[in-house]
């Protein structure tokens, strides 16, 4: 056998290499479009689902939700990368909006590429105009009352009906969204406590069964497969109240999981495992003593300790996941034990009011109940596995959502109005733009115009995604409100309330083509008939700035007519992500990947 030098075998190594490769070029261009249609596709409620499998097979995902959208795409492009990880904290920290921001970002470096300007000279106008967005939302924002029913449903809904992926009617909707709020209010702390902690909502997920059999249980769900559903004396047996409870993180099964790694010594003739059975059983017979009346455990119980205390009436749960140990510590106000330490201090215990056996679609449940310490579990039914998923994450979104707006009681026009709006906004401040701000950017109006345009254009796009296969949508000059127009209609014999439904056309107001490049031509309904304000019919004041929805007239109207609403928290937070992360992609120049 010959031998190989070392200076040989070193030069067979394969040599990794970094490529850099021109930010501007057409590969790139591609890669922007292809993400910008993927996006814009899945926008709005009436948005195309995806289909998502992994290369080597596996459960196939079906969704139109930015959070799914986000975790599951694989993409090999440091910008897309970069797009993903920035839409990606947005959701983390809003769990909503999550579209919006992609779709604006992708807009915002897609057209800002194919200008003839310095993207130096974008950027700066893009920061420029964000601000103007945000001193526009805070003298727009609607102020709402949080303890108003209606309005918060608003919210809720708004986030409900852009999931088609859901698969909800109307009626599914509405039942959905009101349990959801249900779910929200119960899990509230009460007026005496001094913290105010966003409510955690815990889902049990049924699958087969209609939306409309979803319910929420006051107290805590923890499934018991071991006790059949038709096991009437157990049931009886199970019913229990004013219980002392012990939780517990380690391992109560006897095993080296719960001794220490040392090495250890033992007489002759004696078995660890027989000693550490003793001990497990010396923990029960103290349990007993302390008229405990539920153990509870997130690992494995010894079957004697188990029967030991089933003997002295202590009911026993083991196996519990780290989100139902965690809701069995916020119902009991139990303290989580670590060590096999033979007196528990009273302070560590928990406590129930209530424990019952619950038999619910075919699998029977234990059922906690703690009225002090309000904990709502929210049974949610829906007819396959992806539809069920999504709504399980949908629901979570306007949780989350609602918490948000609780914190921040403000809100926008959804639907594509607030975009509208802003765009319009827009429009009139860049018109009458200051000579002293031209100077410090350093540009002239014309490439100013250009700038800004591009910039509004890109909100008036996302506005008119909202909408699928509908060739014309308008927006008027007094509100500046978005209506879509379906083909082939006259606007004067269909316009009548906006997208989001807080407004009503004014026939006597010009409109023209919302998102049309250039100046954009006007036009008049014809035979003007005066229509006051959707929201002056419903005796709202009649300031410009400011619209209170906290009036009861207006929210009657919605019991009929509907109105939509974003989060102000969501779309602020949105909006600076997109923007700010399509400034940071617009200063790459070039990427270098290690191949």
């Amino acid at each position: 056998m010959s031998s190989m030098s070392p200076g040989k075998l070193n030069s067979q190594k394969i040599k990794a290499s970094t490529t850099p490769e021109k930010f501007h070029n057409s590969d790139v261009d591609q890669t922007l479009e292809a993400f910008k249609l993927l996006i814009q596709s899945c926008y709005g409620p009436n948005g195309y689902l995806k289909t998502i499998q992994n290369s080597c097979g596996g459960q196939v995902m079906i969704t139109s939700s930015s959070s799914v959208l986000v975790r599951q795409l694989s993409v090999s492009r440091p910008i897309l990368k970069l797009i993903l990880a920035a839409v990606g904290g947005h959701i983390a920290a809003c769990s909503d909006g999550g579209l919006f921001c992609a779709l604006l970002t992708t807009n915002l470096v897609k057209s800002c590429r194919e200008l003839d300007l310095h993207p130096v000279l974008c950027i700066e106008v893009n920061e420029l105009l964000l601000k103007m967005c945000g001193e526009f939302l805070d003298a727009n924002c609607v102020s709402i009352n949080v303890s108003d029913v209606q309005t918060m449903l608003s919210l809720v809904r708004t986030v409900i009906s852009t999931k088609p992926a859901c698969g909800l009617s109307v009626r599914d909707t509405n039942i959905i969204a009101n349990l959801t709020l249900q779910a929200f209010l119960n899990g509230l702390p009460s007026p005496t406590e001094q913290s105010l902690r966003i409510p955690a909502v815990r889902y049990i997920l049924v699958e087969g069964q209609t939306p409309a059999e979803s319910s929420i249980v006051e107290g805590v769900l923890i499934e018991c497969p071991e006790i059949p559903t038709y096991a009437t004396k157990e049931r009886d047996n199970l019913r229990r109240h004013s219980i002392s409870v012990a939780l517990y993180n380690t391992s109560l099964s006897g095993d080296e999981e719960g001794i220490p790694d040392i090495a250890m010594e033992t007489k002759e003739g004696v078995h660890l495992e027989d000693a550490s059975l003793n001990q497990l059983l010396v923990l029960g017979r103290h349990l007993v003593q302390q008229k405990i009346g539920l153990l509870a455990c997130q690992k494995v119980v010894h079957p004697q300790l188990k029967r030991f205390l089933r003997s002295h009436g202590v009911l026993t749960i083991d196996r519990l996941s780290l989100l139902h140990i965690d809701a069995v510590q916020t119902i009991t106000g139990a303290r989580v034990l670590g060590t096999l330490q033979a007196c528990i201090p009273e302070g560590s215990l928990g406590h129930l009011d209530g424990m019952v056996h619950l038999v619910m679609h075919g699998k029977s449940y234990f059922h906690l109940q703690n009225p002090s310490r309000p904990v709502s579990t929210f049974v949610l039914c829906n007819r396959t596995e992806s539809s069920l998923d999504e709504l399980k994450a949908t629901c979570s979104a306007a949780n989350h959502v609602l918490a948000l707006t609780l914190s921040h009681p403000m809100a926008v026009p959804g639907a594509g109005c607030f975009e509208a709006c802003l765009a319009a906004h827009l429009h009139q401040q860049s018109a009458t733009i200051d000579s002293e701000v031209l100077i410090d950017l350093g540009c002239t109006r014309s490439q100013f115009k250009t700038a800004a345009n591009n910039f509004i254009h890109c909100i008036e796009q996302v506005a008119r995604a909202t909408e699928h296969g509908q060739d014309t949508q308008i927006t008027d000059s007094i509100h500046h409100h978005r209506w879509p127009l379906p083909r082939g209609v006259n606007p004067s014999d269909w316009l009548n309330r906006c997208a989001c439904g807080m407004k009503s056309f004014d026939r006597s107001s010009d409109w023209q083509i919302l998102g049309a490049k250039g100046d954009g031509a006007t036009h008049k309904l014809k035979d003007p008939v005066e229509t006051k304000d959707f929201a002056e019919q419903n005796h709202l004041g009649k300031e410009q700035n400011k619209c209170d929805i906290q009036d009861q007239g207006f929210l009657e109207a919605d019991k009929e007519l509907g109105f939509l609403l974003d989060s102000f928290v969501v779309k602020q937070n949105a909006l600076h992500v997109a923007v700010e992360t399509a400034n940071i992609v617009l200063r790459i120049h070039h990427t270098i990947e290690d191949r």
